[in-house]
């Protein structure tokens, strides 16, 4: 019988065995960890510029609508200007109108 014996060798006992799958299971996870980091950290940029774009729309649509209202009463001011009278008239026929759908409702 030929047999022969391996030397032993400190470097292939279960405790280094269980040290190296335990130092590549922690690199591992320190991988997953910096990858969910990243995504993380890509999630929250992308959300931050979704809230400021949205912000920015709101904001012109802010000041469009103050641009009309203005214009609007401008506009206003000036017919009142020309025409007194038809204005008053208008206002009493408006007043009207608000008044009956507001008593209707009641």
């Amino acid at each position: 019988m030929n047999t022969t014996s391996k030397p032993y060798s400190p470097i292939q006992s279960g405790s280094a065995r269980a040290s190296a799958a335990s130092d590549t299971m922690a690199d591992a996870a320190r991988g997953a960890v910096d990858a969910v980091k990243s995504t993380m950290g890509d999630a929250f940029d992308r959300g931050q510029a979704a809230v400021s774009n949205a912000s920015d729309a709101a904001n012109d649509m802010a000041e469009t609508a103050n641009r009309q209202m203005k214009t609007l009463a401008s506009e206003l001011e000036v017919m009142a200007r020309r025409n007194p009278l038809g204005t008053i008239a208008g206002a009493v026929v408006i007043g009207f109108l608000a008044g009956f759908v507001a008593r209707g409702r009641t």
